[in-house]
């Protein structure tokens, strides 16, 4: 095709789609924005695969895709082809040229509000005790045989959250004395979490309402840094060079311990004092509410808007 033709067809293609343009000032932008019914959202089971996958954006980019193979707008006869093969015998241009330009040149996209849905999120810790099947929560509860520890270890991730609330000390004089109230609400929501565990394997956990970029940022992050040999999940703590980055929480998020292989776990009731900064080497993994809505059958709620800031670096 000559380059008048394709300017001819490209400026034909842009009217019909005006309304759905991404940005109708710039001619070299061909980008369509598919309408998406309010009431649609984005699948979960969908969000659980993307969090799993090795290149998480990838899978998003593979998934709309698989998306647009089934669009009537550009698969089927529509009005749309009809108008092009008529406008095509008027002009003189081969129509199945014309075709391939536009195949070649215009791209369905969608709304960014819509690949980018807020989740519950489901945010498990890893403070060493991964390299010990998480079990160094096994203090107060009864554990039998699984490695039942003998107070609160470096390794453990009530012991980072301990040291970042500042409660370090008095945790560990708790846990001697597990009999005796402190009159601290973090202590004591702690001395209690850790009785009331009824699995073995339990880690700390957070709940919060995240969106998927940021999910998809902090896994490629980490994938990255594990690449370059920056950390390593079983040591997480030596940190090789610059930090990954943080994301900071309210002191209002809803954490405790939560045991995601067996389905089990504490009360989830562990009350914050300050905000909780989290190093992203930390985080063993992000969820979905799949796992831990099918052991207590949480309600919305339990998800707030608590992240206060992410710092990807």
């Amino acid at each position: 095709m000559e380059d008048l033709q394709k300017e001819k067809i490209r400026d034909f293609t842009r009217e019909h789609f005006k309304w759905c343009l991404v940005d109708r000032e710039d001619k070299d932008n061909n980008y369509l924005e598919r309408y998406v019914d309010y009431r649609d959202e984005f699948p979960k089971s969908e969000i659980e695969k993307i969090l799993e996958a090795d290149n998480p954006r990838d899978y998003l980019a593979d998934l709309t895709c698989e998306w647009d193979i089934s669009c009537d707008d550009w698969t089927y006869e529509t009005e749309f082809w009809k108008e092009l093969e008529k406008f095509c015998e008027e002009n003189s241009i081969d129509e199945y040229e014309a075709r391939d330009y536009i195949y070649e040149t215009f791209y369905w996209t969608y709304p960014e509000s819509f690949l980018n849905p807020t989740f519950n999120a489901v945010v498990i810790i890893n403070n060493g005790d991964m390299n010990y099947d998480f079990t160094k929560h096994n203090i107060l509860n009864y554990a039998g045989d699984y490695g039942y520890c003998d107070g609160l270890e470096k390794t453990a991730g009530l012991y980072f959250l301990a040291k970042q609330q500042r409660r370090l000390t008095l945790l560990k004089k708790a846990i001697d004395h597990p009999e005796d109230k402190t009159g601290n609400r973090f202590v004591d929501s702690c001395i209690t979490e850790l009785e009331e565990a009824t699995c073995h394997m339990t880690a700390l956990t957070f709940l919060v309402q995240m969106d998927l970029n940021t999910a998809i940022n902090i896994i490629e992050k980490q994938k990255e840094a594990l690449k370059g040999k920056v950390y390593n999940e079983y040591h997480p703590n030596e940190v090789k060079g610059a930090p990954l980055g943080y994301i900071t929480l309210s002191k209002d998020t809803t954490c405790g311990l939560f045991d995601t292989w067996n389905g089990g776990g504490s009360l989830m009731e562990i009350e914050l004092e300050k905000d909780v900064k989290l190093p992203l080497h930390l985080i063993d993994r992000i969820d979905t509410d799949g796992t831990i809505q099918s052991a207590y059958g949480l309600c919305d709620d339990c998800w707030g808007d608590d992240i206060k800031e992410v710092k990807v670096a």
